[in-house]
């Protein structure tokens, strides 16, 4: 091998590592792609993913537990859907599997399940579902609960929602 083709080699893997440390790095130098205008969630949590927002029909279903279910209005704005697109993309939604395994070792039952479909134009349609393992959690989990707390935060600062009643009853 001569020199111009060791030196080409080398070149071609100092290129190849390039590439690669950038994907390694790119979710921590704040890269969000344009949020589509189609963007919507189907949100389901609680015990039996009960609670649903679902911004395609701007409803949110609160679970009464020992009452039926109540569904008013309510509709994200386009500021708190950019906030939830931005936090898809900072805790990795898309390379999230479809069902995220416990990592803890402990079940308490009943436990909250967090189901959530993300519906963009340029993206594959994502389901990612999580048993809330009531422990010590892994990175994937920690990124996820990421999303749904902020999910959760969101529908419970609208005006709407404080008018709900408090459920009656509990889950054994």
């Amino acid at each position: 091998m001569s020199n111009r083709q060791k030196s080409l080699v080398i070149i071609c893997l100092m290129l190849l590592f390039s590439v690669w440390g950038y994907f390694q790095i790119r979710p921590y130098i704040g890269y969000v792609p344009e949020r589509p205008d189609n963007f919507t969630l189907l949100f389901k949590y609680g015990v039996g993913s009960r609670n649903i927002l679902d911004t395609r029909e701007g409803t949110f279903t609160k679970d009464l537990i020992l009452d039926p279910p109540i569904t008013v209005e309510l509709s994200l704005t386009e500021e708190e859907l950019q906030t939830v697109w931005v936090c898809l993309h900072r805790n990795h939604f898309y390379d999230m599997p479809e069902s995220i395994p416990s990592s803890s070792n402990t079940e308490m039952i009943p436990h909250e399940t967090y189901k959530l479909t993300v519906w963009a134009e340029g993206y594959l349609k994502k389901k990612v579902i999580m048993d809330d393992p009531y422990g010590r959690y892994s990175l994937e989990e920690r990124r996820y609960l990421r999303i749904v707390g902020k999910l959760k935060e969101l529908i419970r600062s609208k005006p709407v929602y404080k008018t709900l009643p408090e459920p009656r009853g509990g889950y054994e």
